[in-house]
C-alpha cells in the first residue's frame, strides 16, 4: 500500500507565517526607532510554519502514525473497529484581571462564569471493539477535501471499520 499523508491547512502552515513575517518586518522598517529586540518576534511565525510541517497523519503499512514537533504516536489500524468524529466541549478561565472581578464577593458564583470561556474542538476517535478509546487527534489535519482520501486508505487496510 502506498504511503497517504494528511497535514494541516495550507494557510496556518505557510501562509499565516509568511503573513505575520511581513508585518514584523514592516513594522520594524516603518518605526524610524523601532529596537533592535522587536526582530525576535519573528520567532513567532518560524514557530507556527515548523509546527504546520512537522504535524501531519500518516497511513502506511497498516498504521496510522499521528507526527507532532516532539512526539509521535501510532496506532495498528487491525485494531481499530469504529473512527467517529466527535465534539469536545471544554471550559476554560478567561484572565482573572477582568472588570467584572472586582465585583464585591457577594456575587462570586457569577464572576466565575463570566471569567469563564467555552472552547469547542472536533477529534477524530479510533475506537477498538470494546467502544474504548485507543486513539484521537484533531480533526483539522484531515480537512474536508481529503476526507474522502482518508476513508479509502483506512478501508483498504481494514474494511471492517465503521467510519464516522
Amino acid at each position: 500500500m502506498d504511503q497517504e499523508v494528511f497535514k494541516a491547512n495550507f494557510f496556518t502552515a505557510i501562509i499565516l507565517p509568511i503573513i505575520i513575517t511581513i508585518v514584523i518586518l514592516g513594522i520594524y522598517v516603518i518605526a524610524d526607532d523601532a529596537p533592535f529586540w522587536l526582530l525576535f518576534f519573528l520567532v513567532i511565525p518560524i514557530l507556527f510554519a515548523v509546527a504546520g510541517q512537522k504535524t501531519k497523519l500518516i497511513i502506511s503499512d497498516g498504521v496510522l502514525r499521528y507526527e507532532q514537533v516532539f512526539s509521535k504516536e501510532e496506532v495498528d489500524l487491525k485494531k481499530v473497529s469504529q473512527i467517529v468524529i466527535r465534539e469536545v466541549e471544554t471550559i476554560v478561565e478567561k484572565n482573572s484581571h477582568s472588570v467584572n472581578h472586582n465585583q464585591s464577593s457577594g456575587l462570586q458564583r457569577n464572576i466565575n462564569q463570566v471569567n469563564q470561556e467555552r472552547k469547542v474542538e472536533k477529534l477524530f476517535y479510533l475506537l477498538d471493539e470494546s467502544g474504548r478509546t485507543i486513539f484521537s487527534f484533531p480533526a483539522n489535519i484531515v480537512g474536508y477535501r481529503d476526507r474522502r482520501r482518508f476513508e479509502e486508505a483506512v478501508i483498504t487496510v481494514n474494511p471492517n471499520i465503521d467510519l464516522f
